[in-house]
C-alpha cells in the first residue's frame, strides 16, 4: 500500500485517472458523491466545527459576522458554506484554501479569525498544539464518513468493508480514534 497526498479539489480526477485507488480522508457521504463514487460502509460520524485561536473573542457562531472565515476548498465545510448564503454574506471575507496546513498557517498569522474544520482534524491539531486553538461549542453540522473508490470498483470496496467490519467488531477502530484524537468518533 502506498499513501499519497493529493490536492483535495482534484480528488475526482485523481481517482478517475487511476493515480489513486481510494480516498480515505474523512470523505463525506452525500447524494452528489454517491453518483460519482462507489462508497464503503460508513465508519464514522464526524462533526464540522468552528475553530478559533485560543485567545479569540469569538465565543459562539453569532460572534462571527464581520470576521474572516476560512475553509479547505471542496471540503464539507466549503459545501455547507456554499449553501448558507446569509451566514456567508455576513462575513468580512470568506477564504478557501488548498489544504488545512495553509489555513492553520494563516490563522496563526492573524489573517483568518475562524475556520471550519472536521472534528478529526481539529482534535488532532489541538492535541499536537495544546493551548493554541479552541473549538466553539456549536457545530456547523454532522457528516457521515466512508471510503471512496472508482465507481464500480466493487472488489476493493468489498475488501475494505470486510476489514472495517472486523475492526469494529474487535474495537480496533475505537482504539485508533482514541489514540490519535482522544475521542471515539467511530460510533456509526
Amino acid at each position: 500500500m502506498e499513501f499519497k497526498p493529493i490536492d483535495w479539489a482534484s480528488k475526482e480526477a485523481e481517482i478517475k485517472g487511476k493515480r489513486i485507488d481510494a480516498i480515505w480522508n474523512c470523505f463525506t457521504v452525500n447524494e452528489e458523491r454517491e453518483k460519482v463514487y462507489s462508497l464503503s460502509k460508513p465508519y464514522m460520524v464526524n462533526a464540522q466545527l468552528l475553530v478559533v485561536p485560543v485567545d479569540s473573542a469569538i465565543q459562539k457562531k453569532s460572534d462571527i459576522p464581520g470576521k474572516v472565515l476560512g475553509v479547505q476548498d471542496d471540503s464539507t465545510g466549503d459545501y455547507l458554506m456554499d449553501r448558507d448564503d446569509s451566514f456567508r454574506t455576513s462575513l468580512k471575507d470568506y477564504r478557501k484554501y488548498p489544504d488545512f496546513a495553509a489555513l492553520y498557517l494563516d490563522m496563526d498569522a492573524d489573517r483568518v479569525d475562524v475556520m471550519i474544520a472536521d472534528a478529526v482534524l481539529a482534535s488532532y491539531y489541538m492535541k499536537k498544539n495544546p493551548g493554541k486553538y479552541r473549538i466553539l461549542e456549536e457545530s456547523i453540522g454532522d457528516e457521515v464518513v466512508a471510503v471512496a473508490f472508482r465507481k464500480g470498483d466493487d472488489e476493493l470496496c468489498g475488501k475494505i468493508n470486510k476489514a472495517l467490519d472486523e475492526m469494529k467488531k474487535d474495537d480496533t477502530c475505537k482504539k485508533i480514534s482514541n489514540e490519535w484524537i482522544d475521542a471515539d468518533l467511530t460510533k456509526y
